[in-house]
């Protein structure tokens, strides 16, 4: 039994049934995730597009914010795209959010992030993250997916615009990343695509989203062709 579901699994393909994409009307709920103090960022959105600026005013650099369009519906497996399109600092921190989540009464959130590393320099590093404010530390450190052969060849830093996805599907993270300027590679090319995987209990319904964080006073960072999807897997991908 075990072997005959493999070989179906292996039949099909996730297929992507868009929730929001590019042409959509901005209606954004936001969350921050941590904050220096009462730090915070501003934004200005339209369709496909949305500037996160950190005011001259804000004194740290912890601060980081989710955010998701409230209307789409839950789903289990999902993915999330952005083009990162420009940043005023190589310190600023564009991500993806998956499986966000609100639960009532209690207050909880939950979530999953794909976040470019901003420890010492090496921004080709994406790294996993779950988060659950039910916990003393809200935040777990899950994994990193190393995109050096696309962001960082010959050691020298592509410069943005970088397009990245992520998709969870059950207890696995996927991520795919690639220059804006050059053709999209599939989701089983290995230079562009890499995986974590979660522990269970971290698969179940929720949203996506994105994320930007550790924006200094005054930095801004704009995000472009925003895309959501749920994913079904497609036992006829032709």
């Amino acid at each position: 039994m075990v072997a005959l579901l493999a070989l179906l699994l292996s039949a099909c393909e996730w297929a992507a049934q868009p929730t929001f994409t590019h042409q959509s009307t901005p209606a954004f709920s936001f969350r921050y995730l941590t904050r220096d103090g009462s730090d915070g960022y501003s934004t200005q959105a339209a369709p496909g597009h949305i500037t996160l600026s950190a005011p001259a005013t804000n004194t740290g650099t912890n601060t980081r914010l989710l955010w998701y369009p409230p209307a789409q519906p839950m789903s289990l497996d999902q993915q999330s795209c952005a083009t990162w399109a420009s940043q005023t600092n190589l310190g600023a921190q564009q991500g993806l959010a998956l499986r966000v989540r609100h639960d009532l009464p209690e207050g909880r959130w939950r979530a999953v992030t794909v976040m470019k590393n901003v420890v010492w320099g090496a921004n080709w590093n994406l790294n996993v993250l779950t988060w659950d404010t039910r916990d003393q530390t809200p935040w777990t450190v899950r994994g990193s997916v190393d995109l050096a052969a696309v962001f960082w060849p010959g050691q020298r830093l592509v410069p943005l615009p970088w397009r990245v996805c992520a998709r969870v599907t059950g207890d696995r993270v996927t991520i795919k990343g690639w220059p804006a300027s050059s053709p999209e590679p599939s989701w089983s090319d290995p230079r562009h695509t890499g995986s974590v995987q979660l522990p269970a209990e971290w698969a179940y319904a929720g949203k996506g989203g994105w994320y930007v964080g550790h924006l200094p006073a005054g930095a801004s960072t704009t995000f472009t062709e925003l895309d959501l999807a749920s994913l079904i897997l497609d036992s006829d991908p032709r």
